[in-house]
Order: structure tokens, then C-alpha cells, then sequence
């Protein structure tokens, strides 16, 4: 077989008889044979090629004058209409036909470029529609244009010079520029490769049907806008890359993410669904650089083993403000989801969080502070690491810490809320070249000394007298900045000595917390010599070298920086 020449090449041939199991006609079968004048087709002849019947008398005296010449069941090529009053053409191929020819749109395509044709705004495709030639609507172009597809099979895509399917590598829309693409209910799935490469395409409507699209379907595709049906549960491997949208939801019916499926540079609204998993982590900073918000709705989406990326592969920058909401029902931030971001990352959300997978915000020198959620039992190597935090609140309910999750930032405060101190113990905040130490509350010193050298009390040591008319009721001060404690815990009041106790605390201040605290007071006879009572009722100020005391107050002492009483 040679594709530059006539399968019979030079054969006077005036007539052809196709017999009832001829199916399909491959390409250039009678090109040229101009004393080709009759062709007859029986109706199990389903696909003919392109150019199977170019240069001869029959397509001469047969092809319309404008239009789709049908040869058959085929689709054979379609002939533009010069520009005219009306400007834009409708080709809607009938129900019946099963082919569409290789040179089907060629003319088309050629003269739409400079002009010389009315541009098509609507075509429609049957649903009866079984085959498509693998070149046939490249670089088609309807900028206004939008194609009806009926067919609910996608039809064999053709390999014009053998005829055979080709089952690799498809691309039949790459380059094709168009406003709308529907697609049909009954549609279950968009085959591999399918509908990629394409130039631009405004809107894709997907069939509530739809349950998955295989690797590549969308893949290079310039789509803008396209929602994702209620029923779909797949995504293929780099299925919607470099899609266009700018909003992308996932729905709660998707089971499974395959490699970069839904990687959307120019993407700036992703909400992810309850039920989604992945073949591979979603690194927000290397597929979204233009996302500012997203909403994380997934359960646990753990990405397969294997595919865990290391600190060189975060190569762009996400330069965004990004805002993070994380659903009430999550209950996993996937490892390396929010690493690398550069500028403002706020986080809300996550009441049911147990789990801070590894490199979850590693690098993200933009994340400043987050509350962690009372839900939390977990944080991994590298959480943290590297990232901005200033200041954090370890909850209460943290059972395991790895030693590095917070390793190289340059955090000065660390409240740890934690009775026990969790498994695996912590370097908190230190660099590579410089020890950068910040101060660590804890519940309970003694319990906390093998997980960290140096750490502090959350309370002040209790100082009480059983003369200022002590109740069960104790007032407890914090020992951290800022915070005020308090407590509903009833104490032993009636005895003199040094006491340690277990109490709930609840501490106040830019943000709220809950532990259990070791508290050591002791309780003196006889009477405090300056209650807080009198403190809040007087003031003490200097005039002429004068002191003058002024407010309401039974007494009071005066002493100089020595501890020399200079006036009572």
C-alpha cells in the first residue's frame, strides 16, 4: 500500500459495487481514477476515508455546491459557502450517518482562516455516529461556533492510512478553536486523550450522566468554563491539566484523583469534595500559583505510597493571599497540600481535624499563625517546617508530635496545652546555623523535661492567707503574656502548707484554650499585707517631692526601692 497513490492506480475504472460485508474504505482508495463516474453503497458501509474519491468524474457531478457531501452513511466533506448576507453556517448531520471522513471539515478549515468561508456556528453530531477519522477536526475554527455532540458511545477513532482504530494516541480536536462544546446525556465516559489539545474553548457542558475521564481527556485543553456533574467518580492522570478555569469544583461523587488530574495554573477557586482520594499528593504552590481560595472538603484524601515529594520539587511561587477553608468533616491535611506558599495564607475551619500529614505547610513562610483544631491527635515530620509560624497553641488532645514538625521557624512562643507531653518529643524552632530558643509554656515542668530542656509553667505559684477570708474558689494567675486563667476547680481551704494540685484551667487572651494544669500554691496563716482590694483603690503619685495618696483605703505602706518603709 502506498498512501501517495490510488490503490488502482491507472485502472480505467468507470464503476464501483461495494458487496454487503464491505464495512469501511481506507484513504486515497480511488483518488484519481477520473473515469471513476458510479459508486454504489450498500448500507453496511459505514466509514470511508478521505480522498478515497477525489479527482474523479464522481465526486465532480455529485458533491453539492455547497454543504456536507454525504456519501453513504459518511460524512465525506463539506463544502463552505462564500460570505454573504447571513455570515455563519449550521451543519446538522442527520441521524443515520455513522462515519465522519478524514477531509471532512479540510476545506473548511483551510479557507476559515483568511475569510473566504462563512464560519459554522452550530454542528451537530448523531448519535449513531460509530466513526471519526484521527485528524478530522484539527484546527477546525467557530470562535462563536458551538458543537452538539448526540453520540452517548464515542465513536473509534480512525487511523486514516491503515483504517485500523488507533487506541494511543488520539488529539482529534488539538488546535480547534470553538465557543461551546455539548456533550450528551447518557455519556458515561471521555476516553483518553479525546478532547486534548484544544486551541480555546469557552464552555464545556458535561452530561449529569458522566462518571469518569480518562487520562488526558481535557488535557491541554484551554477550556474557561466547565462544572464537573454530581455523579462523576474519576479523574484521570493529568486529565483537565492546563485547563483554563478559573473555578473548579470537585464533587463529593469523585472517588479518585490520578496524577496532576486536576493541575489548573490559572485556577483561582478550587473546592475539593468529601469523598476524593489521589494517586499523588495536591501541591497547591506548584499547581494552583494563582489560586486565593480554596475550599478543602476532603475526608483523608492520602495520597498513594511513593509519592511523597521532597523539598526540591515546590518550584514555583504562589505570590497570592490564599484563604483555606477546611470542612467540618475532614479529618486528614494531605501531605505537602499547602507547602511552599510565599505570601499570606490564612486558615480557617477543620473542627474534626486529627491528622497533619508530612509537609502539610512545609516552607510556607506566609503562614504566620493557625489554630489548631481541640480534634487533633497527630502532626508529622515536617509539618511545619521552615514555615512562618510566629507563635502556636499545640491543643490538649495531641497524642503524637513528630521531633521535627515545627523544626526552622522562627517561633517565639509555644503553648504547649498537652497533660502528657506528646510521644516522640520536639525541637521547636531551631535553625540550621543558630539556635533560636522561644519560650515554652507547658502544663506540668517536671512531666515536660525529658521532651524539652528548657520549659515554663502556665500558672504563677498560688501565695495565699487564711486571714483575707479564703474560699474554695481560689483566684489562679497565668504565667503566660497576655492571658488570663481561671478555673472551677474547689480547694482544700482550711489548712496552712505548700500543696500541688491537678485543675482545669481555661485560658483567655487573643485566643482560648483548655487544659489540665499542675498547680502549686501554698496557703499561710494570719493576713496578707496588701490585698488587691486596697491596690485598685489607691493612687500613689509624686508632687513637689511630695507623696500624696489619694483614693478609698483603711491603710497603707509606702516602701522605697530598697525595701524601706518611708511612710505608713
Amino acid at each position: 500500500y502506498n498512501p501517495d497513490q490510488c490503490t488502482f492506480n491507472n485502472c480505467p475504472i468507470e464503476s464501483v459495487i461495494f458487496g454487503e460485508k464491505a464495512t469501511r474504505i481506507s484513504e486515497n482508495t480511488f483518488i484519481g481514477i477520473k473515469t471513476l463516474k458510479n459508486v454504489v453503497t450498500p448500507d453496511n458501509l459505514e466509514y470511508i476515508g478521505s480522498n478515497a474519491f477525489s479527482n474523479t468524474e464522481f465526486a465532480a457531478t455529485q458533491q453539492p455546491e455547497y454543504g456536507m457531501w454525504y456519501i453513504g452513511k459518511t460524512a465525506y466533506s463539506y463544502i463552505p459557502e462564500s460570505p454573504g448576507n447571513n455570515s455563519i453556517a449550521i451543519v446538522d448531520i442527520p441521524e443515520g450517518i455513522t462515519g465522519i471522513s478524514g477531509n471532512a471539515f479540510s476545506r473548511y478549515s483551510s479557507l476559515i482562516k483568511d475569510g473566504t468561508c462563512k464560519p459554522i456556528s452550530e454542528l451537530t453530531l448523531p448519535s449513531t455516529l460509530k466513526y471519526i477519522a484521527n485528524t478530522q477536526f484539527r484546527d477546525f475554527q467557530s470562535e462563536r461556533g458551538k458543537i452538539i455532540w448526540k453520540c452517548k458511545d464515542i465513536p473509534q477513532v480512525i487511523e486514516e492510512r491503515t483504517g485500523t482504530e488507533n487506541t494511543k494516541y488520539k488529539y482529534i480536536f488539538q488546535n480547534m478553536l470553538i465557543d461551546k462544546l455539548i456533550l450528551p446525556e447518557g455519556m458515561e465516559t471521555i476516553p483518553r486523550q479525546f478532547f486534548a489539545g484544544i486551541k480555546k474553548i469557552n464552555t464545556v457542558t458535561l452530561p449529569s450522566t458522566l462518571k469518569e475521564i480518562e487520562y488526558e481527556g481535557f488535557y491541554d485543553s484551554e477550556i474557561s468554563n466547565m462544572t464537573l456533574p454530581d455523579n462523576l467518580e474519576k479523574i484521570g492522570g493529568f486529565a483537565l491539566m492546563n485547563g483554563k478555569m478559573e473555578e473548579l469544583t470537585i464533587p463529593n461523587s469523585t472517588k479518585y484523583i490520578e496524577y496532576r488530574g486536576i493541575d489548573l495554573e490559572y485556577c483561582r477557586k478550587l473546592t475539593m469534595g468529601e469523598n476524593a482520594t489521589s494517586q499523588a499528593p495536591i501541591r497547591i504552590n506548584v499547581e494552583y500559583p494563582y489560586l486565593t481560595e480554596l475550599i478543602w472538603n476532603a475526608i483523608d484524601l492520602t495520597p498513594e505510597k511513593g509519592f511523597i515529594p521532597n523539598a526540591a520539587s515546590y518550584s514555583k511561587t504562589n505570590e497570592n493571599k490564599i484563604d483555606v477553608t477546611f470542612g467540618d468533616k475532614v479529618k486528614v491535611i494531605p501531605p505537602s497540600l499547602l507547602a511552599g506558599i510565599k505570601n499570606e495564607l490564612k486558615i480557617s475551619g477543620g473542627k474534626s481535624i486529627t491528622t497533619i500529614s508530612e509537609r502539610a505547610f512545609f516552607g510556607s513562610i506566609g503562614l504566620t499563625a493557625i489554630d489548631l483544631p481541640e480534634s487533633l491527635k497527630s502532626i508529622h515530620e515536617n509539618a511545619f517546617s521552615k514555615s512562618g509560624l510566629e507563635s502556636i497553641i499545640i491543643p490538649q488532645s495531641v497524642e503524637t508530635m513528630h521531633p521535627e514538625a515545627f523544626a526552622e521557624c522562627p517561633l517565639e512562643q509555644v503553648i504547649v496545652a498537652c497533660p502528657t507531653p506528646p510521644a516522640d518529643g520536639a525541637k521547636l524552632g531551631y535553625y540550621a546555623n543558630e539556635l533560636v530558643a522561644p519560650i515554652v509554656y507547658v502544663p506540668d515542668t517536671e512531666a515536660y523535661k525529658s521532651w524539652l530542656p528548657a520549659v515554663s509553667p502556665m500558672l504563677k505559684n498560688g501565695d495565699y492567707y487564711l486571714g483575707d477570708g479564703l474560699t474554695e474558689n481560689l483566684q489562679i494567675t497565668s504565667n503566660i503574656p497576655g492571658y488570663q486563667a481561671e478555673t472551677d476547680y474547689k480547694f482544700d481551704v482550711t489548712t496552712p502548707g505548700n500543696f500541688t494540685a491537678t485543675i482545669p484551667v481555661t485560658f483567655n487572651g487573643e485566643k482560648t484554650f483548655r487544659t489540665t494544669v499542675k498547680y502549686s500554691y501554698t496557703i499561710n496563716d494570719g493576713v496578707s499585707s496588701t490585698t488587691n482590694a486596697e491596690i485598685q483603690h489607691i493612687k500613689i503619685s509624686k508632687i513637689d517631692n511630695a507623696i500624696v495618696i489619694s483614693g478609698d483605703y483603711e491603710s497603707v505602706s509606702v516602701f522605697d526601692i530598697s525595701g524601706k518603709k518611708i511612710y505608713e
